[in-house]
């Protein structure tokens, strides 16, 4: 179950205020409300783990109970591999002509 649909049918929490005012108020953590709607509405750039644990604290639960990770797609996985394939051609490129 995706994390807004969780926070609404298991805490009754509807708005990144709501979740911030908890967050605040039971874990003692001040989160921007941008960084609360990102965690709410999508998936956050970097999420540090003294945040998890401030949500797990603030609403009382395991992270496995609102989040669940997945490895990659093979797709992503193959893409990823690609990229650093050149990335190291380059830099072999790169480290033969100016370095020696």
């Amino acid at each position: 179950m995706e994390a807004k649909k969780w926070l609404a049918v298991e805490r009754d929490i509807y708005r990144a205020s709501e979740l911030q005012a908890l967050l605040a108020s039971k874990a003692g953590v001040q989160l921007s409300l941008q960084a609360v709607s990102a965690l709410i509405n999508g998936k956050p750039n970097a999420l540090r783990l003294q945040t998890i644990q401030a949500l797990c604290n603030a609403l009382d639960c395991k992270l496995s109970d609102f989040c669940e990770v997945q490895p990659d797609p093979v797709e992503v996985t193959i893409k990823k591999l690609k990229q650093r394939l050149v990335f190291q051609s380059v830099y072999t490129v790169v480290k033969t002509s100016f370095i020696g």
